[in-house]
């Protein structure tokens, strides 16, 4: 019966460490003033990542769109972070009050490559924080950078997608515990 009793118990932790590591989709805004660059614009997006904190780290399935037209690979954007060694390929992290973001997203891998045509890049460290490479609504083509020096709350948003629901990964294992518990006790009083 202790047996029983301790792979229950194993089942349970092991099914609860599956979904509290789950993944999360999130959206995010970022709206620029008309201060620097061509005018005011909004880039929107959403990525899926793992919230610790403050900061949201393991980003993937980025997507980005400046005033509704996306980026170049939108949906499958490289999430690139700078840090003290330089530019690092899947290190990119957002940050919930955005002063923490440290993220390239691009078309272009860096720092294996350096050929991106779109690219949107928030990194507190810098002196300016966010930058747009984004592509002209008539003609697709890279015509500006913009870039401004605010993340506070109103400029950048991040939520979690409100459609998502968060699925425990090890769901089925509870259920065939249980039917293994089934199957020792039912052989135990026979």
């Amino acid at each position: 019966m202790k047996n029983i009793i301790r792979l229950f118990a194993a089942a349970l932790v092991l099914a609860a460490s599956t979904a509290v590591n789950a993944s999360q989709v999130y959206d995010y805004t970022y709206t620029f003033n008309a201060s620097y660059g061509y005018g005011p614009g909004i880039v929107t997006g959403s990525f899926t990542g793992d919230a610790k904190g403050n900061l949201i780290t393991n980003l993937s399935n980025i997507s980005a769109s400046y005033n509704g037209t996306p980026l170049t690979g939108s949906g499958h954007l490289y999430g690139s972070g700078l840090y003290s060694e330089g530019w690092v390929s899947g290190g990119a992290v957002a940050s919930f009050d955005g002063r923490e973001n440290n993220f390239y997203f691009s078309d272009a891998d860096l720092p294996l490559s350096f050929d991106a045509f779109n690219a949107f890049e928030s990194v507190s460290l810098r002196g300016y924080v966010t930058i747009v490479d984004a592509p002209n609504s008539s003609n697709g083509t890279d015509v500006f950078s913009y870039y401004n020096m605010d993340n506070s709350t109103g400029i950048w948003r991040v939520t979690p997608h409100s459609t998502h629901v968060p699925v425990m990964e090890g769901w089925w294992l509870l259920p065939c515990v249980l039917v293994g518990l089934g199957f020792i006790a039912r052989r135990r009083t026979t």
